[in-house]
């Protein structure tokens, strides 16, 4: 029977110590961190198990193979009888019952007359298993998943039903990955989604925290960060493809160097914060070299912490660092748009005065052109009508629309013409470095 290893896992993700900067001996610390975490849930799935032993009546820990995947019970007896799946040998005869290059885990088993909920997935089962194109986990799986779905270098698509509510170092190292179905009940994901092939990754609406995700993703061109509430430090890492991104207005913290290397980043929008008084480090957005613009719908300017350099020398808070500071947002050229009438606001307040350019945005008017190139003006080119967005001679522009609160709803790298159906509702149109907002409907 293949046994699923861990350490190829862990190699992935590892620094080499002997040559740590202090920027990596940080990096170091987190990863301990979340070694910390992992323990704290390997400690809980034990008392699970233990407390399942307690309370059943008849024979646990029994384990089966069922079609190349074995298991463990879990319960027995009871009203509810679980197991977990605790390994998986592909080679076996039974294994090829299995769709070609999927696997797709079943939600209850029977054996020996007993029938079984799939109810968890241990560690480091899914890892380095090649040829697999698709996985897909039931709707009964809940709990966490922890090192999984790592160095399978063929896989394309994972679907994660059930009630899983953490993700921890796994998805990484999957250079062909491009869809993924993360669950409704996820809340925290951490040290997740390194050198993967997605293009684009909406957040699940109760998603909370995201510490140390994201990193190496050449095709990431979309994210939706849905309601998250807490950004953790080096989250946001090395995403040459990513243009435009929007912090929703749940945002609570955005912690140092949470978005860091995103050199195609041109646009970013933070929306009105309902939080009164959020946590947002200065040192974000750090290397961001091509950002031209930041829309921040706040009418009082957000707080902004104070920036550390690298080797720990103190400047005072500037978002997007302190213009001295090394990979600073280049204020001279990047344009600040600020609600009607708080322009003033903004230049008085230290986190915010560094910006040249800082200007007032009409949010309301309805419709709203902006930044128009010298040839090309959208205004000539789009229409709307009857509940759609008619684009004619397009000259293969790119088209994203998204909805006020920054859900993308239309996405297309080369726009000649076409019509794009939408509900009512306000929207904002980006090609390249033009924007046009409109409304659909009364």
């Amino acid at each position: 029977m293949k046994t699923s290893k861990l350490s190829p896992a862990l190699t992935a993700i590892s620094l080499q110590p002997k040559y740590l900067d202090s920027h990596q001996i940080r990096l170091s610390l987190i990863l301990f961190k979340f070694k910390i975490k992992s323990m704290q849930r390997y400690i809980t799935s034990i008392a699970f198990c233990v407390l399942s032993v307690c309370a059943a009546f008849g024979t646990i820990n029994d384990t089966f193979s069922i079609d190349g995947i074995s298991y463990q019970v879990l319960t027995e007896n009871q009203e509810t009888n679980e197991v977990a799946i605790m390994d998986l040998d592909l080679n076996t005869p039974g294994a090829s019952q299995q769709p070609a290059k999927s696997l797709i885990f079943p939600s209850t088993v029977t054996y020996a007359g007993t029938h079984y909920n799939v109810v968890m997935l241990y560690s480091s089962i899914l890892c380095d298993i090649p040829g697999i194109e698709e996985v897909i986990l039931p709707s009964t799986i809940r709990g966490g998943l922890t090192y999984n779905f790592c160095m399978m270098h063929d896989l394309r698509r994972v679907v994660i039903n059930g009630n899983i509510e953490n993700i921890h170092a796994s998805f990484i190292d999957l250079p062909k990955l491009e869809e993924i179905t993360l669950p409704a009940s996820l809340i925290d994901l951490s040290a997740s989604f390194c050198n993967c092939g997605l293009t684009n990754i909406s957040f699940p609406p109760n998603l909370y925290t995201v510490e140390a995700s994201f990193r190496k993703l050449p095709s990431l061109e979309e994210i939706d960060l849905g309601n998250v509430s807490v950004i953790e430090f080096d989250t946001f890492t090395d995403l040459p493809a990513l243009t435009s991104l929007t912090i929703p207005s749940t945002i609570k913290a955005l912690y140092g160097r949470s978005f860091q290397n995103l050199s195609g980043l041109e646009s970013l929008t933070l929306k009105e914060i309902s939080d009164p008084s959020p946590t947002i480090d200065g040192n974000i957005f750090l290397y961001c070299g091509n950002l031209k613009q930041i829309i921040v719908e706040n009418h009082i300017p957000p707080t902004i912490g104070r920036n550390f350099s690298e080797d720990g020398t103190s400047y005072h808070p500037s978002f997007g660092g302190d213009a001295d500071s090394d990979g600073a947002i280049d204020k001279a050229t990047c344009r600040l748009l600020v609600p009607p009438g708080r322009a003033e606001a903004y230049k008085a307040n230290p986190g915010w005065s560094e910006f040249k350019h800082i200007e007032e945005y009409n949010f309301g008017s309805t419709p709203y052109f902006s930044l128009s190139s010298e040839d090309f003006n959208l205004k000539d080119h789009v229409s709307i009508c009857q509940g759609r967005v008619v684009l004619s001679d397009m000259q293969g522009r790119p088209i994203s629309i998204y909805g006020i609160d920054g859900k993308i709803f239309y996405h297309d790298k080369t726009t000649y013409s076409g019509e794009v159906h939408l509900p009512e509702g306000i929207y904002i149109m980006k090609s390249q470095e033009m924007f046009m907002k409109f409304r659909i409907g009364q």
